[in-house]
């Protein structure tokens, strides 16, 4: 998502609560979710231009594809937010539960076995660090926030970029049992089915030492493990010299 009034790039990383954060941007444009492209978010079918979700580019492909020129890459802001990989492959299959593939490790086996570089399957499940970093690895981005202190990070963002609002919405906001705004649903907040299980329990050992190697880079670089915390800290925090954007 590009937004030039606010001089902001915001890489997607999926199932980090990006569509919350997309939601914010809309309103300050003015736009609907159906009239989203202005921000570069749309369906699209042409592989010369990006993945098939274009809100799922990579960091450096809004240059490598001409969706901005270096410099004014350079000069925005540009923020992401990243999640445990095992949790967020979790996610992934809980969203894709229409997908005919009845079992967890049913669902990783074809993920992994079709992967390509356009498809928002595969974009789904991408190491998280190929969407903030530049093809030698480094990282080409001003912030990481996580997934697990979404809320606090955003607020932190928000205060960089002098958005009018720090917060993420809450779309249902009605007090409906058993529904949740998105931001509860994304965090885990709403009133699940009391069946649900955590993310840990659709692990084998085999599975979760799997995806551990898959993502090897993502949990060593981001901090996370299978059955521990995490650092509440962002993994690239906003420098304090630096100046913030003006709207």
């Amino acid at each position: 998502m590009i937004s030039h009034p606010h001089r902001c790039v915001f890489v997607h990383v999926p199932k980090t609560g990006g569509q919350s954060v997309e939601s914010v941007f809309l309103a300050l444009h003015g736009l609907s979710w159906e009239d989203r492209r202005p921000l570069l978010l749309y369906a699209n079918d042409d592989p010369a231009k990006g993945p098939d979700r274009m809100a799922h580019l990579l960091a450096r492909e809004y240059v490598a594809l001409g969706h901005i020129d270096p410099a004014q890459f350079a000069g925005y802001f540009k923020f992401a937010f990243v999640r445990n990989p095992w949790a967020r492959l979790v996610s992934e299959f809980e969203y894709r539960q229409n997908s005919h593939l009845p079992t967890f490790e049913q669902f990783v086996d074809a993920r992994l076995a079709q992967l390509d570089s356009f498809s928002d399957h595969s974009r789904h499940i991408v190491p998280q660090t190929d969407c903030v970093t530049d093809e030698n690895g480094n990282y080409i981005v001003d912030f990481i926030g996580r997934f697990e202190t979404l809320a606090q990070d955003f607020a932190t963002m928000a205060r960089h970029l002098n958005l009018p609002s720090e917060q993420l919405p809450h779309r249902n906001k009605s007090g409906k049992p058993r529904k949740a705004g998105l931001l509860d649903r994304l965090l885990g907040r709403g009133r699940a089915p009391a069946t649900k299980r955590p993310w840990q329990g659709y692990y084998t050992p085999a599975l979760r030492d799997r995806i551990g190697a898959f993502y090897a880079e993502d949990i060593a670089r981001f901090g996370y493990s299978f059955d521990r915390g995490h650092s509440a800290a962002p993994i690239i925090p906003i420098s304090l010299s630096e100046p913030a954007r003006q709207a």
